[in-house]
């Protein structure tokens, strides 16, 4: 599951092609384990458990071996091993040292086979969790150059296992985001569904762990053995409702290839497998990564597998019994195994069935967990339907609190104090849940005394609905007394002890409260003892006054009961100012009082800078001397106890980064989703700082600080027991839109321990928490306090808080609009009758959706509420890709239509602010310009064979790019830019091609109308255009005459089209060319060459003999479709028409007759 390598960095090499040492290993004679083409990129995986002997024997080593013919080229890429004195370095390309020892690791080399005589270049990475990264957590990962073999290889490796090679070498599957497995498994045993079920099936099974160990568990309904089954914790199992958890989140079974479970091999690498079956014998197999997925695992017989710390199985049938074990690598209970039950995707419920004497995992199933035959298991279960038929289950101790036995603590205060022989010493017991006050103990208190009275009586007491309780205890002789407490639902382990001394004079020093560590507390001393009625009274002033020197002695740490500051100790302000430090210190200060008759007093202060109850002694000695001229001394004792909160928890980054970014300015911190760690680190008082326990206190100050602020005595064992939590809300971005407020806190922060975290988690501090995410963009104000606000020392502590961020999205996902529920858009919105095309120059609608993203894919909603400089800029990328030379449209200014969108093209309202819609609606692909602007040329068709269209990053901004980038840079075909458009575009270079026609004179002509498209070679008729590209001769034509036998050289003629046409599958047959005869004879000849118009702008249209008219409000604008027809320029596509082609009775055709078509 979650595997930490903390290894030194040892990790230098020295780079030969050749290998020396090829003789101290016994090279295989037959296969080799893998083999590749070494004449390309390759990948060379394997796994090797890390050893420390010195030298490692055997020898760990990865060879590769040239095997074409003429080939026997060895080559060292990797090894394990200390050279000894007399054999000097061995050749390699990458030498490991510094494994920890027993610990598995995968080991990853990646070859990059570079062009010509440039050496390969070799990168050396260790798998952990699916993820290649740089090993001893180097930035980044080894790099080598040298010759690898060209050609085949062969691959053989020493001690090692796993090896694959070959072009493409899956990674491990990474681990799946588990859930918060305290909400998974909150008590000892529950389900999700109000149709579910517990089934006590065996009179003798025993639940330990249910809620408030009242026997109630959270399931639809229990099945037991009637009224005398006391099967939960000794109590009749009850369903509760209210127990019932959320169900957990599905995790279904990867899509990934199965691996094969080889018999022979005991160690199981990390994968999904069909089946894996144990059956026993001599064989013990071993889980050697974290995460696995095994459709159907039994272990029978004698089976064993050992499995390492947090190892998560999910499975969809799994079957333990007979003499077979779960292990960690030692041999002992397994550690933090989870086994996870989901169903098949053909509906397959799970089935987890244990029938072994001990197993300690939690077990999740979606279907059944059955234990049965005398199972005794560890852990908790969580599954639609339980059947107990086993003998025990006990909850296993872990961090989530809940309900397990032992989670009630009892405090009790003061653990020490000196009280007259003629009054009460006041005790306060307090009840403690989690850390906070405990509102719903269902025990008692039970309490004991060696000597005195306590009030009320009784030992077995009821505390209030806050957890507390308040005694008095009065002795009468002059003794010190113990009081014990314990809570009677676990005696042993909550029992608190104070001892109490009983004098016939003292100082009383009320224990202040609401002392902070490091703020000086005044406070009062009064010398008192009893009188002869038996009441405290003050010593008279003219008995006791004046300045006095009194001992300091005797510091006593009760909680912690050691001082883990040394440096911090209580202090006392004596009569001059200056602070005296106890213990062992001499201590001047000035008692005064009204009258002689009236109690002497002193004022001083009281500073103490570290967290805990502690105590201090204070002793004088009074001599008088009698009637009979003996003196006579008496020592006066005061003790005083001081309970010290810390003032407030500091928030900090553990390694000191700068965690102050926001939205508008500042540093980046951590990717949407990304873990990671806070402190939260409890300091003393500084300098007019707030106190009110309700007033949270900034922090960000004072991180850089914590050598001399941080109380220490916070987190030991011993210490007060507390719980620290974190909440968070949003920092930034705020922009002021009216009545509503800008940003969303997202899923809020994740991480936090439902009970938060136990302040002696770390006893040498602070209280970190490692697991934390935020998969929202932005910055969060954190607030660092103790858990429901409980008390430390029956006192709050004021909440710390700071910024943290920035956070910026894991990256910018490209929308598709097929998947994009949220909105109804397309891609390429081509004009109507032209099927999944557009013509060059055509102007379309072209839209993209591009949403910031966390790591798990959900929308960062914060984004586009950024300062826009801190947004990433998106650029149009469009070019060739398999052709010779290759074309950037977008460089060659063949695009029209798009820009560089920046931040201010972003959403400016919470609504939608995580996503980017763009809508170009004159977007176009121009056509090819000859060496002129005159004309353009043909080429293409451009669609997703050849071509590619998308976006790219022109600007990244805290490391925010567009993801899975696919498109290379023309410039560098090794290096991918961009992201490829989901739905691909097809661009043709198109025309309207009139045919030249002739007939009769005074006859209508129809002239045949093609719309084509160049192919490639040639211009072919453009069927996918139907009903698309339209016509209109009225009025919008021009007319040139060639030659006519009229006297004036005239010809009336003209195109028709009986209004707007359109063609159909590329063609049409309504255009017709008219001729009108100026002669009664009709015997009128006449050549006329006549434009059908489709621009505003046209060659012909310059040149002199040529006629045009058109009504340009009517104007069916197509310039696309003109064409280079007669080198003049793209112009409006044309017909030659010859009138009079016919003579005598239009039947006879004369032989040689001149000009009777035109060219």
């Amino acid at each position: 599951m979650n595997r930490f390598l903390c290894v030194l960095v040892i990790f230098y090499s020295i780079l030969f092609s050749g290998l020396s040492f090829a003789s101290d290993i016994d090279f295989p004679p037959g296969d080799f384990l893998c083999d590749t083409n070494g004449s390309k990129d390759f990948v060379v995986q394997f796994q090797v458990q890390g050893s420390q002997k010195n030298p490692v024997d055997p020898l760990q080593a990865l060879i590769a071996k040239g095997t074409g013919n003429g080939q026997d080229d060895e080559d060292v890429l990797w090894y394990n091993y200390e050279d000894s004195g007399d054999t000097g370095t061995r050749e390699h390309y990458f030498k490991e040292l510094d494994l920890e020892t027993g610990v598995w690791y995968t080991i990853r080399i990646e070859v990059e086979h570079q062009q010509g005589n440039q050496p390969s270049k070799l990168y050396y990475y260790w798998v952990v969790n699916g993820v290649k990264v740089p090993p001893h957590d180097l930035p980044t990962a080894p790099q080598k150059e040298g010759e690898i073999t060209n050609g085949q290889i062969g691959f053989w490796g020493s001690e090692v296992i796993n090896l694959e090679c070959g072009e493409d070498v899956p990674l491990p599957l990474p681990p799946p985001e588990i859930p918060d497995l305290c909400e998974v498994f909150p008590d000892v045993v529950q389900s999700w569904d109000g149709a579910s079920s517990l089934q006590i099936t065996n009179g003798g099974s025993k639940i330990y762990g249910t809620a408030n160990d009242l026997g109630k568990v959270g399931f639809g309904s229990v099945s037991d053995q009637g009224e005398w089954q006391q099967a939960c914790d000794d109590l009749k199992c009850i369903a509760d409702s209210t127990l019932l958890i959320p169900e957990p989140i599905d995790m279904p079974f990867s899509s990934g290839d199965y691996k094969d479970f080889d018999e022979a091999q005991p160690q199981i690498p990390e994968g999904k497998y069909r089946e894996i079956n144990l059956s026993g014998g001599d064989d013990i197999y071993e889980l050697i990564d974290g995460y696995y997925e095994i459709e159907t695992l039994t272990l029978t017989g004698g089976a064993q597998l050992k499995v390492g710390s947090d190892t998560f199985i999910k499975v969809n049938r799994f079957e333990i019994d007979g003499g077979a074990s779960i292990t960690s690598p030692s041999g002992g209970a397994a550690e933090g195994l989870i086994l996870w039950g989901e169903p098949l995707e053909q509906d397959q419920a799970p089935s987890i069935t244990v029938s072994v004497e001990t197993l300690q995992a939690d077990i999740f199933s979606r279907g059944s967990v059955t234990l049965a035959q005398g199972a005794e298991h560890t852990g908790s279960v969580t599954a639609h339907d339980v059947y107990m038929g086993g003998d025990w289950l006990r909850r296993v101790a872990d961090n989530c609190g809940g309900t397990t036995p032992g989670n009630y603590t009892l405090e009790l205060f003061p653990l020490n104090g000196i009280s007259l022989t003629c009054e009460d010493q006041h005790l306060t017991f307090q009840v403690k849940k989690n850390g906070s006050n405990a509102t719903d103990y269902p025990g008692t208190i039970e309490v004991t005394n060696t000597a005195g009275e306590l009030q009320p009586g009784g030992g077995s007491y009821t505390p209030d609905n806050t957890g507390e309780l308040n005694l008095s205890l009065g002795q009468r002789e002059v003794s010190t007394v113990t009081v014990t407490g314990c809570l009677s639902t676990n005696c042993s382990g909550t029992s608190v002890t104070g001892n109490y001394e009983f004098v016939p004079q003292k100082f009383a020093m009320e224990s202040p409260k609401g002392v902070i560590a490091g703020k000086p507390t005044s406070i009062d001393i009064f010398p008192i003892q009893c009188n002869e009625q038996g009441q405290p009274v003050g010593i008279p002033s003219d008995e006791y006054s004046g300045d006095k020197t009194l001992i300091l002695s005797d510091t006593t740490y009760v909680e912690p009961s050691t001082d883990r500051n040394a440096s911090e100790v209580i202090s006392i302000k004596d009569k001059d100012g200056n602070w005296i430090d106890a213990p062992n210190s001499q201590l001047q200060l000035t008692f005064t009082g009204g009258s002689d008759s009236e109690s002497a007093k002193a004022t001083a202060e009281v500073r103490y800078s570290e967290a805990g109850s502690v105590s201090y002694t204070m002793k004088d000695e009074v001599c008088i001397t009698n009637d009979d001229g003996d003196e006579e001394c008496k020592e006066i004792i005061g003790e005083q106890s001081i309970q010290s909160r810390p003032w407030t928890f500091a928030v900090c980054e553990p390694k000191g980064n700068d965690i102050s970014g926001t939205s508008e300015s500042g540093s980046f911190f951590k990717r949407s989703g990304e873990v990671f760690q806070l402190n939260a680190v409890p300091i003393r008082w500084v300098n007019d700082g707030d106190i009110e326990p309700t007033i949270p206190i900034e922090v960000s100050t004072f991180c850089n600080q914590l050598d001399s602020l941080e109380t220490k005595n916070f987190y030991p064992d011993l210490a007060p027991a507390v719980n620290v939590s974190l909440e968070a809300e949003l920092h930034s971005p705020h922009v002021d839109l009216g009545s509503e407020d800008t940003g969303t806190i997202g899923s809020n922060i994740e991480g936090v321990p439902v009970d938060g975290i136990p302040n002696n988690t770390n006893t040498s501090g602070p209280v970190t928490f490692s697991s934390l995410k935020w998969r929202e963009a932005g910055s969060i104000s954190v607030i660092a306090s103790l858990k429901d606000q409980a008390d430390y020392l029956f006192e709050p502590i004021n909440p710390g808080y700071r910024s943290v961020g920035r956070f910026s999205p894991n990256h910018i996902a490209m929308l598709d609009e097929v998947d994009d529920p949220g909105d109804v858009w397309i891609q390429w919105e081509y004009a109507d009758g032209h099927s999944d095309f557009a013509y060059m120059s055509q102007e379309i609608t072209h839209r993209f959706k591009v949403q910031a993203q966390a790591t798990d894919d959900t929308p960062t909603e914060n984004y586009g509420l950024f300062n826009d400089d801190l947004i990433s800029e998106i650029g149009y990328m469009a070019q060739t890709q398999g052709e010779s030379p290759e074309i950037d449209f977008v460089d060659s200014s063949r695009i029209k239509g798009t820009s560089i969108w920046t931040g201010d093209a972003w959403p400016k309202i919470r609504a939608n602010a995580s996503t980017l819609f763009v809508e170009m609606t004159n977007f176009s692909l121009l056509r090819k310009v000859g060496t002129t602007a005159t004309y353009t040329l043909p080429d293409g068709p451009y669609d997703n064979d050849n071509a590619v269209f998308g976006l790219k990053t022109t600007q990244i901004v805290d490391g925010v790019d567009i993801e899975s980038l696919d498109i290379p840079d023309l410039g560098n075909s090794e290096v991918n830019i961009g992201q490829t458009l989901p739905n691909q575009p097809e661009f043709r270079y198109g025309r309207m091609n009139l045919d030249d026609v002739g007939g009769n004179t005074g006859q209508e002509l129809r002239v045949p109308l093609r719309v084509e498209y160049w192919n490639g070679e040639t211009f072919v008729i453009n069927t996918n255009d139907d009903q698309g590209s339209a016509f209109n001769a009225a009025n919008r034509q021009c007319i040139q005459v060639i030659w006519s036998n009229a006297a004036d050289g005239s010809a009336s003629s003209n195109l028709v089209s009986d209004g707007e046409q359109k063609v159909s599958q590329g063609s049409s047959e309504e255009l017709h060319a008219q001729h009108s005869s100026g002669s009664a004879s009709n015997n009128e000849r006449a050549q006329v060459r006549l434009w059908l118009r489709q621009g505003d702008t046209s060659p012909q249209m310059n040149e002199a003999g040529i006629v045009c008219t058109a009504d340009s409000g009517l104007l069916v604008d197509q310039p696309w479709l003109q064409y280079n027809w007669r080198d003049q320029g793209d112009e409006d596509p044309s017909t030659v028409v010859t009138f009079g082609t016919f003579r005598g009775n239009d039947r006879i055709i004369f032989k040689g007759e001149s000009e009777l078509f035109a060219n």
